[in-house]
C-alpha cells in the first residue's frame, strides 16, 4: 500500500506563508531578526523593568568579563577570548538543535527542520502583523501599512542623525560647535577638509558633516 505524503499540505502551508511575507513588507516594520537582540537586552535588564540603567550595563559588562577571563588573573588574553566564542557559539548550536529535534532521538530529519523554520517564521510574522494592525480588527489596511513604514523609515532617520552627532562630538575635540581643519585631519588623515567645508569658514558645521557623511555612505 502507497504511504499518503503530507507534502502538498506542507508546500500549501510554505506558500500561504510567502504569501504573507509579500503582503507585509519587511520594510513596513523592520528586518524579520530581533531575537538575539532582545535576548541581550533581558539579559542584562536584571530587575526586568523594560529599561536599562547604568548600574544594569556596569554589572552586565563585569560578569562577562569574569565569564571570559578563564584563569581570573584580571586580563583578558586573545586565547581566552577565542575559547569564550567558541564556547558560546557552541551553546547557541547545541540549543537549536535540541529545539529542532522535538522527538529528542539525538537526530534531526528533514520534516523536523522544515517544521522549526515554519514555526519561527509563522510566529515572527505574527508579531509583526500585530504591529502593523494598530487597531486590532484582525485586518491591516493601506493607511496602517503606510503609518508603520513612515514610523519605520523615521526611527532610522533618528538613528543615522544620533550616530552622526556622535562622530561630530567626538571629533570637535574642544567642543565649540565647529570642527577645525586640525581636528579633522587629526582624525580624518587623507581626506580633503577643503571640499567638505562648503562655506569655506575653515570649520565644518553639523550640516556640512552630515552631508559627508550621507555622500560616504551613497559610494559604499
Amino acid at each position: 500500500m502507497k504511504k499518503s505524503s503530507n507534502k502538498p499540505a506542507l508546500l500549501l502551508g510554505c506558500a500561504s506563508i510567502l504569501t504573507l511575507a509579500v503582503v507585509i513588507p519587511a520594510a513596513a516594520f523592520g528586518p524579520l531578526g530581533g531575537g538575539h537582540m532582545e535576548k541581550r537586552f533581558e539579559a542584562i535588564d536584571a530587575d526586568s523593568s523594560g529599561e536599562l540603567t547604568e548600574a544594569e550595563i556596569a554589572s552586565h559588562k563585569a560578569q562577562r568579563f569574569s565569564e571570559i577571563d578563564a584563569n581570573k588573573d584580571g586580563a583578558l588574553t586573545k586565547d581566552e577570548m577565542s575559547a569564550h566564542r567558541k564556547a558560546k557559539r557552541e551553546a547557541r548550536q547545541a540549543e537549536r538543535f535540541s529545539e529542532m529535534d522535538s522527538d529528542g532521538n539525538d537526530a534531526l530529519t528533514l520534516e523536523e527542520m522544515k517544521a522549526f523554520q515554519i514555526a519561527r517564521l509563522e510566529e515572527r510574522l505574527s508579531e509583526r502583523f500585530s504591529k502593523l494592525d494598530s487597531d486590532g480588527n484582525g485586518s491591516v489596511t493601506e493607511a496602517e501599512m503606510d503609518a508603520a513604514r513612515a514610523e519605520h523609515m523615521e526611527d532610522r532617520k533618528e538613528k543615522r542623525s544620533e550616530r552622526a552627532n556622535k562622530r561630530f562630538s567626538r571629533l570637535d575635540a574642544d567642543d565649540n560647535g565647529s570642527v577645525s581643519e586640525e581636528e579633522f585631519t587629526s582624525a580624518e588623515p587623507g581626506k580633503s577638509f577643503a571640499d567638505l567645508d562648503a562655506d569655506s569658514s575653515g570649520g565644518l558645521s553639523k550640516d556640512e558633516f552630515k552631508k559627508m557623511r550621507k555622500g560616504q555612505k551613497g559610494s559604499n
